[in-house]
């Protein structure tokens, strides 16, 4: 359980990042969309 709470930070640390690249990724394709328009 100890082992498992020190790695729970670092997961949703991770996890928060991916968001935020997703969330990125999604405003250039739209933003390459409209360009391309």
């Amino acid at each position: 359980m100890q082992l498992n709470s020190e790695n729970f930070p670092v997961q949703s640390g991770k996890l928060r990042h991916f968001c935020i690249q997703n969330r990125i990724q999604k405003i250039l394709a739209a933003e390459t969309f409209v360009a391309m328009q």
